[in-house]
Parts: C-alpha cells; sequence; structure tokens
C-alpha cells in the first residue's frame, strides 16, 4: 500500500482506457501522454495495461508501506527520494516507509509513476481510470491510499527509455468534415500559430488564434475520438482529449495522431503549436 502525504495539483489513476462505455456516453479516458505512460510501464516488465499514476504539474509526495520497483517518465522533472535527488532514467527500488517526492516540472506538463505489477485501485466499466466528466472515480486527495502487489527481489530487468517532449508542430490528417472549407481557410488553418487558454483540460484543450475560421455551416451530432479537432461556426479551434464526449455537432475538421495527442498533453497553456498535415497510408 501507498500513502499520498501530498496529492499534487491533479494526480489520477489511469490504465490504458475503458473501451467498452462509448455506447452510453463514457469517455474513452487513459493516460494524455500514453506513450510516455508505456514507457513508464514497460520499463518495469509490467503489461501497457497495468494502472499508473498520471501526475500534472505538480508531483505528489507518496510513502511507500511495502517493497517495490517504480518507474517514472514524462515530463523532466527532479525526483527525491528519501529527500535525496535519484536517477530515474530506469526502474528504481523502494522499500517500506520509503517517501518519494519531487521538484518543479521543468519541460512538459504530465508524468507517470509506475509501480511493478500495476496499481490494484477500483476497476469501474472494466478500467481503473479516473475521468471526471464521468464522474468515475476522482483524483488523489492527502490521506489517500492505493494498493500495489509488494516485490521485494534484489532487482528488476528495466529498460532505460525515454521520450522528448516539446515537440510544437503537431500532425494531423484530414477530418470527415475538412473538405467543407474553402482553400483560403485550409490553407490559414495549417499555417496558423495556436496558443494554448488556460482553460484546457482533460476533455479538450481551447485555444486562441487569428484565422478567420467563422461558417454558417450545420450537421447532425456525430462521433468524435481523442484527437478530433473541432471548428465551432464562430471558428473557434477546439482539440479533444481523452476524456473527451464520443458524439459533437461541431465540423470536425482534423484528426490529431496518436503521437500529436500525447505531444499536446505536454504543452502547457500560453505554449503556442502548429499543425501539419499528413497522408494516412
Amino acid at each position: 500500500m501507498l500513502t499520498f502525504l501530498k496529492a499534487g495539483i491533479y494526480t489520477t489513476v489511469q490504465d490504458a482506457g475503458r473501451f467498452s462505455g462509448a455506447h452510453l456516453g463514457i469517455p474513452i479516458s487513459g493516460p494524455m501522454d500514453a506513450q510516455s505512460a508505456k514507457l513508464a510501464n514497460l520499463t518495469l516488465e509490467n503489461s501497457e495495461n497495468d494502472a499508473l499514476l498520471e501526475c500534472t504539474f505538480e508531483g505528489p509526495t507518496i510513502k511507500f508501506h511495502e517493497p517495490t520497483f517504480i518507474a517514472i517518465k514524462g515530463a523532466a522533472i527532479t525526483v527525491y527520494l528519501n529527500d535525496k535527488i535519484i536517477d530515474h532514467s530506469g526502474a528504481i527500488q523502494v522499500i517500506a516507509e520509503d517517501t518519494l517526492s519531487f521538484g518543479r516540472v521543468e519541460k512538459g506538463c504530465r508524468f507517470y509513476i509506475a509501480v511493478k505489477g500495476g496499481i490494484q485501485s477500483d476497476v469501474v466499466f472494466g478500467s481503473r481510470s479516473t475521468c471526471l466528466t464521468a464522474g468515475i472515480l476522482k483524483p488523489m486527495a492527502k490521506g489517500d491510499q492505493l494498493n500495489y502487489k509488494p516485490y521485494s527481489e534484489v532487482s528488476v530487468t528495466s529498460f532505460s527509455l525515454n521520450r522528448i517532449v516539446g515537440n510544437s508542430i503537431l500532425n494531423v490528417s484530414k477530418g470527415p468534415e475538412f473538405s467543407i472549407l474553402n482553400a483560403a481557410q485550409k490553407n490559414q488553418l495549417l499555417a496558423g500559430n495556436y496558443t494554448i487558454l488556460p482553460s484546457s483540460n482533460r476533455m479538450a484543450y481551447r485555444v486562441k488564434h487569428s484565422i478567420d475560421l467563422a461558417h454558417s455551416y450545420s450537421m447532425l451530432s456525430s462521433g468524435t475520438l481523442p484527437g478530433t479537432v473541432q471548428l465551432t461556426p464562430s471558428g473557434d479551434v477546439i482539440c479533444l482529449m481523452r476524456d473527451t464526449q464520443t458524439t459533437g455537432g461541431y465540423l470536425r475538421i482534423l484528426q490529431l495522431t496518436e503521437e500529436a495527442i500525447c505531444d499536446l498533453a505536454q504543452l502547457a497553456p500560453n505554449e503556442i503549436f502548429k499543425l501539419k498535415l499528413i497522408e494516412i497510408s
């Protein structure tokens, strides 16, 4: 078992996602930066679906009550074990009563803490992922506890793999309603700069831009996915993220690639990104 001595700003349990509830309007959820989460689990030879902690901007302070190994991937951050800075490029051994804490995030927004064998939290609709928009589970709070299976081997097979965060050129493909835009709008859309607004969250990233993308088209509510880029009648651009709704009535003009969703998840409010159109074979 582990205990949160400090919860951090927005620390949640996530696994690979919830794929059985779309017909009920339940979001997929899962890690915002799924690639970093996979690396954390891979470092410990866990399953990609094993639950871990997603930490946003500020890390928690955690006391471990049983021995295990952990891995930390994602945003660049200083890691402390019992108040001493440690190397966290590979697996980290912790013993009973060890305390894990963090400095300030130096680059990126989110990092992941994996535990050998995965976090053994509640399963809801086939997943351990927290989804606040659907009222499923909740972010961690001070004093909360989570279970894991003790692992007391002297060492663990470990891989030292890292993903570079901070990429601000995001690959996109054409969405179902891309053809509705005129040539000028398409060119401006792909040449523009987009500034992330502070109101962005796990449901959607809202952005500021100076392009005239207003339109008068209307459509029936249709299916959406994480990474769908919507365009409102007033010309606002919205990038749907992991906790997005499963349907929407705005034009679906573009679709972020899986890597681009992960890259966007590591960009902070007021940072700027651009879009690059690629062809999907």
